[in-house]
């Protein structure tokens, strides 16, 4: 194969990476070799406990490494358990 033609085989590769939108139906390959990054273990929008007045919209937010006990409270312990919405730690 003459370095021309192997050069358009290249990019003809690499065009779907390129541009999201030419990739096959369904995941496109760029979303594909996303899958094989580190997975999050914590939520991106998540709430430190320690964090003073706390304040805002908290259906989407979650405790970072601990427990959400009630809509504005966070358990400053992963080992902590919710009663009534307040937190019960050993």
């Amino acid at each position: 194969m003459s370095k021309s033609g192997m050069l358009l085989f290249v990019l003809l590769l690499l065009l779907p990476l390129a541009i999201p939108e030419l990739a096959p139906a369904g995941r496109s390959v760029t979303h594909h070799f996303r899958d094989f990054g580190a997975k999050r273990s914590v939520p991106i929008s998540c709430v430190n406990p320690s964090t003073p007045n706390l304040q805002g919209s908290w259906q989407d937010k979650k405790c970072c490494s601990t427990k959400l006990c009630s809509p504005t409270n966070c358990c400053e312990s992963s080992t902590c358990s919710c009663v009534e919405g307040s937190c019960q730690c050993l």
